[in-house]
């Protein structure tokens, strides 16, 4: 797989549904509709078998809303501006470990860091992972759902520098509900 002029999702390589939903500019689009560009990958698939894959990918798109009644999240939660994704892994024999896994960043409705490994699966979502992420919501979003740090508060651990850090294992079809980390 090399770069991807044509518009093919990263998702769609790991067995994830394409989603859409509307948002006011069209400049802006929703983290659920596939509009983002595959900046280089380099991957092997044996037989398309994902849990040979062998290789690296980096991912970048910019202007990401999320619009979470798109995903019917069970929250008032606003409509967030995340600004760009930028994402980056290794793959060696299977063993995909995520090197930078970055969404919004600072002045963003919400920031997200990820780092980990997920174990690569011929069914993507039968992928076991084991996910540390740290996220942290604006005060916009802290002021629209003002439980919201309860909850975090419940499911993560709040680090010094306002992020919340919490970890995911299970299998990319089920991680569950998370846990604090450090």
């Amino acid at each position: 797989i090399s770069e991807n002029p044509s518009g093919l999702w990263l998702g769609e390589l790991m067995g994830f549904p394409q989603t859409s939903s509307s948002c006011a500019d069209e400049n802006q689009r929703s983290i659920g509709t596939p509009q983002g560009k595959v900046v280089a990958a380099d991957l092997d698939l044996p037989n398309n078998d994902l849990s040979k894959a062998d290789g690296t990918v980096e991912l970048s798109g910019k202007n990401f809303v999320l619009d979470p009644a798109a995903f019917q999240i069970p929250m008032a939660l606003p409509v967030m501006d995340l600004g760009n994704v930028e994402i980056r892994g290794k793959a060696d024999a299977g063993k995909f470990k995520i090197e930078h896994f970055q969404i919004g960043g600072a002045g963003k409705d919400l920031e997200i860091r990820v780092t980990g490994e997920i174990t690569l699966q011929r069914n993507a979502m039968f992928s076991p992972a084991n996910l540390r992420v740290v996220l942290k919501p604006s005060k916009k979003v802290l002021d629209a759902v003002p439980s919201i740090g309860g909850l975090l508060g419940t499911l993560a651990t709040a680090q010094p520098d306002g992020f919340y850090a919490m970890r995911f294992t299970g299998t990319l079809g089920n991680l569950g509900l998370p846990r604090p980390d450090k």
